[in-house]
């Protein structure tokens, strides 16, 4: 294939691509009962939840990777999750590396605005400190997304709170656990409080035109 023509063939990929971004764009899934509660309705949440929520932004220092109305940093951590049976797994370390030498990133001919991305790609090169580190995750409609971790080595929220709780680093890791997490001492009722403070960010499915099969043109 020339060299045009492999242009060509990339570029239709690209497209595809974004064509799909732009639509999962458009799956948000708001007005969770916390939603409701931080726009006044005080009951929208159980006691139970809003004793959970002061924990979540006290004693459980939660708050600390997962902020703002998406529930997430956006950052990457180590918190040192077992790796289990499953194969090693550097994460930001070898995603760096994936991610400068792919044709397609942001910084690419294929991309519609390659300022911001070329600034960050530019200062991007994976270290040591990077190994073993993921990216936060958001915790909206978290109660319906088991098994938990990148590792999907915990089965419930329970099971996370109780590593959490334990400050991490727990089995074999990859990398070295930064100090974010230490053990946070949760009473069993703090615990099962936080739980049910996490369903109330279970939010309404999208509008259901989205959810729904799109029509096809019809064949001549």
């Amino acid at each position: 294939m020339s060299d045009t023509d492999q242009r060509a063939v990339n570029t239709v990929f690209a497209n595809i691509g974004k064509a799909i971004e732009a639509y999962e764009r458009l799956l948000i899934s708001g007005n969770a009962p916390f939603d409701q509660y931080v726009a006044g309705d005080t009951e929208a949440i159980i006691l139970e939840a809003k004793r959970g929520l002061k924990v979540f932004i006290g004693k459980g220092v939660c708050i600390l990777c997962h902020d703002t109305p998406n529930f997430t940093d956006n950052d990457f951590h180590n918190l040192g999750v077992p790796q289990g049976e499953l194969p090693e797994d550097t994460g930001r370390y070898a995603g760096i590396s994936s991610l400068l030498a792919d044709p397609f990133n942001g910084g690419s001919i294929y991309s519609d605005d390659t300022a911001v991305a070329t600034r960050i790609l530019n200062f991007l090169e994976p270290t040591s400190q990077h190994q073993g580190e993921f990216k936060t995750p958001t915790l909206r409609n978290v109660a319906l997304t088991a098994p938990y971790f990148h590792t999907g080595e915990f089965p419930t929220l329970a099971s996370v709170i109780e590593f959490n709780n334990a400050g991490g680093a727990g089995g074999n890791f990859v990398g070295r656990r930064e100090g974010t997490l230490e053990p946070l001492h949760l009473t069993e009722q703090e615990k099962d409080d936080l739980v049910e403070f996490l369903k109330t960010l279970t939010g309404e499915l999208p509008p259901a035109h989205l959810l729904s099969k799109p029509k096809l043109p019809k064949s001549d």
